[in-house]
C-alpha cells in the first residue's frame, strides 16, 4: 500500500512538471501596445552596423499578436535554422520554442561555432526571439558570438 501511494505521489509530481515545462516553453512573447522598438545588430569584430527604430503594431493583420521574431523577420534579411539546423530563408520551421536565427543581414552564424545572442534593454534574454515580452521604446540588441 505504502509503495503504490508513493508511485501516485511520484507521478503526480512528474505530470505537474511536465505541464509547467509545456507552458512555460509554449508562451509567446508578445507586445503590449503599439510603439516602436530599436535593433541593434553587431558583428563578429563588435561593430554596430545597423541601429534601427522599428514601428510596430500590438496585432499582425491577420489579428494575431505580433512577436520579436515577426517584427525582425518583417524588417530584415532574417535566415533561420530548419529542423537539422540547415539554412532556411522562409523560417517556416519553429522549434518548441521558436525560431532559431542564423543570420541577420549581413551577420552571419552556423549554430555550431557562431550564434547571435540576444540583449533586451542590455540584460542577457535567456529567452529566444519569439518568447520575448517587450513594449514600446526597448532596445533590442542582436550580437555575434563565437563559442568556446
Amino acid at each position: 500500500m505504502k509503495k503504490t501511494l508513493i508511485k501516485i505521489t511520484l507521478t503526480v509530481f512528474v505530470v505537474a512538471i511536465l505541464v509547467l515545462v509545456i507552458q512555460y516553453f509554449s508562451q509567446t512573447g508578445k507586445a503590449e501596445s503599439d510603439g516602436t522598438i530599436i535593433f541593434v545588430l553587431i558583428d563578429e569584430s563588435g561593430e554596430e552596423i545597423i541601429r534601427q527604430s522599428v514601428d510596430y503594431t500590438r496585432l499582425k493583420e491577420d489579428g494575431d499578436p505580433n512577436t520579436l521574431f515577426d517584427i525582425l523577420n518583417s524588417e530584415f534579411n532574417v535566415v533561420c535554422a530548419g529542423a537539422m539546423y540547415q539554412k532556411d530563408e522562409t523560417c517556416s520551421h519553429s522549434f518548441t520554442n521558436g525560431h532559431v536565427i542564423l543570420s541577420v543581414e549581413t551577420v552571419e552564424t552556423d549554430f555550431f561555432n557562431s550564434y547571435i545572442e540576444i540583449y533586451h534593454n542590455g540584460v542577457y534574454s535567456n529567452k529566444g526571439i519569439s518568447l520575448i515580452e517587450f513594449k514600446d521604446k526597448d532596445v533590442i540588441e542582436l550580437r555575434y558570438k563565437q563559442v568556446g
